[in-house]
């Protein structure tokens, strides 16, 4: 298993009571897509806990769930994980591939970077073949450009809004016409004002 996370900064909202930005995080299945038969490249039964750091993020709640792949008809949460950690067993389905989206959710983190991860804790395929890991493999991504164990994403408080705007400091502004190809560029100085 492993965790999606935004690449791109996230923003609390000026609105949010609770101080906290709001994101998605996406967790993908890849199965053994090299299997010599079909039943070997299927999942049919997973266990998988999401980790996240407890003080800075909130607990996930069945409303936060938006997605469970349908191909399965059972989904229940994994109990007695403590604080930090969400987990969901799935059966009573099948799927295979590289990337298959298996569950999402929306997690509510405060101001500054959070590691966010998931730990394999069990799978078995079609032939019965089964695996009890629990393992956080580095397959999770987020704001690095690699597969990491725990990805990382940045929370950010917004600012009010300002508006500003932009005026040469003597009054004059210069305009490129080529005539001066070869000389050095004129200096502008500007000052910003709200």
């Amino acid at each position: 298993f492993g965790a999606e996370l935004p690449y791109e900064d996230v923003f609390i909202p000026p609105s949010a009571s609770n101080g906290r930005g709001a994101f998605e995080v996406s967790i993908h299945m890849k199965t053994h897509t090299g299997g010599a038969t079909e039943a070997a490249r299927q999942v049919d039964v997973g266990k998988f806990k999401l980790v996240f750091p407890a003080d800075a993020c909130d607990g996930v709640t069945d409303a936060a769930i938006t997605y469970k792949n349908p191909a399965f008809a059972t989904w229940e949460e994994v109990t007695g994980l403590g604080a930090g950690a969400y987990g969901q067993t799935f059966f009573s389905g099948k799927v295979s591939g590289a990337a298959v989206r298996m569950f999402s959710v929306t997690m509510r983190c405060a101001a500054g970077t959070h590691a966010i991860g998931v730990e394999t804790m069990e799978h078995a395929d079609s032939d019965g073949v089964s695996g009890a890991p629990n393992i956080e493999y580095a397959s999770s991504v987020g704001r690095g450009d690699t597969y990491v164990a725990r990805a990382e994403v940045l929370v950010k408080a917004t600012t009010q809004h300002v508006g500003v705007f932009a005026y040469a400091s003597d009054g004059r502004a210069y305009v490129n016409d080529f005539t001066s190809l070869g000389q050095p560029a004129p200096s502008l100085t500007v000052q910003l004002d709200s």
